[in-house]
């Protein structure tokens, strides 16, 4: 815990504060993108469960799957091919949101789904699984913040949650 020898001291640290709440807030809103981003990829090629808000990934058709193997792709890796759509995964920091999403219409019908394909859900899903996460990054931010610690100590950090 700080510990302040005047009022003048304190005062000069709530003055700090006040004018390093944006870097840090900036921060932990780019740890938290990052981590979302990285968790969304990581669903592409892999066979998702029930994790409680969406369902199990029904199997690839077997027409698909002959399809994916005469265009050369590995026939039982659910929404991988090129690696595009993955790819196309990004994210903003706008004010004090973070929007996770991709540009590509593809993937809002993998998503989602469509009359002729089932839900794939990546998007949704990282963000619903990440939830934990995300508090311990933004609990670190602030824990920085308010003790006057350097932010690297964020950035790139959060493979330790």
């Amino acid at each position: 815990m700080k510990t302040f020898k005047s009022f003048k001291e304190y005062e000069d640290h709530i003055k700090k504060l006040i004018a390093t709440e944006a870097v840090y807030k900036k921060a932990a809103l780019h740890t938290a993108g990052s981590y979302l981003k990285g968790a969304g990829k990581r669903k592409f090629g892999v066979y998702q469960k029930d994790n409680g808000l969406y369902e199990e990934w029904t199997e690839l058709k077997s027409s698909t799957q002959s399809q994916r193997e005469k265009a050369g792709f590995s026939p039982n890796d659910p929404l991988h091919r090129s690696g595009k759509l993955m790819d196309s995964l990004e994210y903003v920091v706008k004010g004090d949101s973070v929007i996770n999403g991709s540009r590509d219409p593809i993937m809002a019908y993998q998503e989602l789904g469509t009359i002729h394909i089932p839900p794939r859900p990546v998007l949704g899903a990282a963000m619903f699984e990440s939830r934990d996460k995300i508090k311990k990054i933004i609990s670190l931010s602030m824990k920085l913040w308010l003790t006057d610690q350097n932010i690297k100590k964020l950035k790139g950090g959060y493979g330790a949650f």
